[in-house]
Formats: C-alpha cells, structure tokens, sequence
C-alpha cells in the first residue's frame, strides 16, 4: 500500500455540498419524527422484520432510538472521512496526476452512499412508526434487494468511473 499519496485540499463541489445538506437534513428528520411521534406511542413497536418484510418481533418504544442514533453516528464518521480522501482504497494507482479525480470521485461515491444509507434508516424508522401507530402489521418492508442494487450500483459505477480515468 503506497501511502506516499499527495495529500489535497480540495473545495467541495455543489453536488457533495448538495448530498450533504440532504444528509443532514435527513438525520435531522429522522429525530423529529422521533420527538413527535414518541408521546403517541404506546409500549410495544416492531423491533425486527423477517424476510417476508412483516414484523417478527416487538419491543419497547425506546428502541426508536438505535436507527437515528446510528444514524447520526455514520452522518459523521462519513463526513469526516470525506476530508481525508487521500486515506481511501482505491482501484488504482494514485499519482500526482490523478490524486484530484480520484479524491473527488471518491467523495461523492461517499456522499451518495451516505445520503442512501441515511434514507433507508429514515424509511425503515417511518415505517416502524407507522406500524406501531396502526397497530398492524400490513407494511411492507420487502425492499431490501432493491436497496442492496442501488448501494452496490453506487459503488459500482463509481469503481467503474475511477478505473476508467486514465
């Protein structure tokens, strides 16, 4: 591993200050909805879902809390990885030459990530609550194979993006 990189400051482009305000956005939505919702809950929310995306298993309203606060947790060691670009794996050699494209496209592969990671942890929050809230179990939160492509789309579309720059 050449830890020899050239270590850049680079300014953020619109789209990963764009991402990441949307990011924040989203970790703030995700605790407001907590914080509006959590009087009107009564003991038991749903705490897992099988395979099928119904609810298996039920628990106390204060397990609300593990999705935002996870949430919150990665908001940040994500943002303040984005600062250190230089630190990344990448799929080939960093020069000079290449450091600038490489570092950037690298940060928004992370800004993208970040934002889908952030609106699956919001949906799956909004949707426990609104489980809890109509004491059923007719949601559906079989989407999970639909996340797992855009997560690995994102990654692979940027793997193919930094390969193909000379």
């Amino acid at each position: 591993m050449n830890r020899n990189r050239p270590i850049l400051n680079l300014p953020f482009s619109p789209m990963e200050k764009g991402l990441e305000a949307l990011s924040l956005i989203l970790v703030c939505l995700m605790w407001l909805h907590i914080a509006n919702s959590y009087a009107s809950l009564h003991g038991q929310i749903p705490t897992h879902f099988g395979f099928s995306g119904k609810a298996d298993a039920w628990g106390g309203k204060s397990s609300l809390f593990v999705l935002p606060a996870i949430g919150t947790l990665l908001y940040v060691l994500l943002t303040v990885l984005a600062r250190y670009p230089h630190l990344f794996n990448y799929p080939k050699e960093v020069t000079e030459a290449n450091a600038p494209f490489l570092y950037r496209k690298s940060r928004e592969m992370l800004a993208w990530l970040k934002i889908e990671e952030l609106a699956l942890f919001s949906y799956i929050e909004w949707n426990t609550i609104a489980i809890a809230v109509n004491h059923s179990n007719d949601e559906n939160m079989a989407f999970l194979p639909l996340v797992l492509i855009v997560i690995f789309g994102t990654i692979g579309i940027y793997t193919f993006i930094l390969l193909r720059h000379d």
